[in-house]
């Protein structure tokens, strides 16, 4: 029997796809993609996200969910944090 979570959370805001929920997660359930809160400032998954072909048509929705999630998370800054193109 498959695992049945209890504390479902609805999001705070919808950007596109990209849904932010009450505890600063943010999640894409079309492209199967979750960020959760304490990974918000690591730049593991930011490199890979960017880099997707599918990302330069999401970005315009993913940058206010994501600056939400940072401050329904409670970050203010996010230090070492670079954008090089």
């Amino acid at each position: 029997m498959p695992h049945i979570d209890k504390n479902i959370q609805t999001p705070v805001q919808q950007y596109g796809d990209w849904q932010v929920m009450p505890d600063g997660e943010i999640i894409n359930f079309r492209r199967r993609l979750r960020i959760y809160p304490d990974r918000l400032t690591e730049p593991d998954w930011w490199l890979s996200l960017r880099t997707r072909e599918w990302m330069s048509s999401e970005w315009n929705y993913f940058i206010p969910a994501w600056f939400l999630a940072c401050q329904t998370a409670g970050i203010t800054e996010i230090p070492n944090f670079k954008l090089n193109y």
